[in-house]
């Protein structure tokens, strides 16, 4: 593995790490903006495995992500006795973690990473959805507890509940945006 690639993986885990973080301040706050779920979305569409992202736009990420975390607990970035709660995840946990736990934080993250590619496309169709934007916050706030197995499973379930959910929205969203027009309805002819 070349040096750039390294980098940019253990920039991926600070990504990751970030949005554990946001994740736990917009799971607690009682209002998020539809701004949260977009930089949540989009940092974890673009942080998958299947996305090419350099390491300029890694750091990009990092930094829309923390922005936005002191948005929605302001006071977090300012508390002079810091509680943690909303800290970036450290990544090595789950990498050194048992392996059930291990695997099964792994699956859940992939299975957001997946929806976040679907739901990335609903927003950019303008049909978010309330449920599928929470569940993000739940499923990465999740990954960053320590947890057991029977913890986690409901977890994992119900990221592929939601990637059906979003696929059904993505593909109603998607036939009411390019539907094509029906051919014009005759025309009568007329007396005259």
């Amino acid at each position: 593995m070349d040096t750039n690639t390294f980098n940019t993986t253990a920039l991926q885990d600070e990504l990751t790490g970030a949005l554990v973080g946001l994740a736990r301040a917009a799971d607690t706050a009682p209002a998020v903006s539809d701004a949260t779920w977009q930089v949540m979305i989009e940092a974890l569409a673009a942080n998958s495995p299947a996305a090419a992202c350099n390491e300029a736009e890694v750091l990009s990420l990092i930094d829309r992500v923390h922005a936005e975390k002191f948005k929605v607990v302001p006071d977090c970035a300012i508390c002079a006795s810091p509680c943690g709660r909303t800290a970036d995840y450290n990544m090595a946990n789950i990498w050194n973690a048992p392996e059930d736990i291990r695997s099964l934080k792994v699956l859940i993250l992939l299975g957001v990473h997946g929806l976040a590619g679907y739901a990335h496309r609903v927003l950019a169709l303008g049909v978010p959805d309330d449920e599928v934007n929470r569940f993000f916050a739940e499923a990465l706030a999740t990954i960053g507890e320590e947890l057991s197995p029977e913890y986690l499973q409901p977890t994992l379930l119900k990221t592929g509940e939601m990637v059906c959910k979003c696929k059904a929205l993505l593909d109603k969203a998607s036939a009411e945006t390019s539907s094509t027009p029906s051919p014009a309805a005759p025309t009568l002819p007329t007396r005259g």
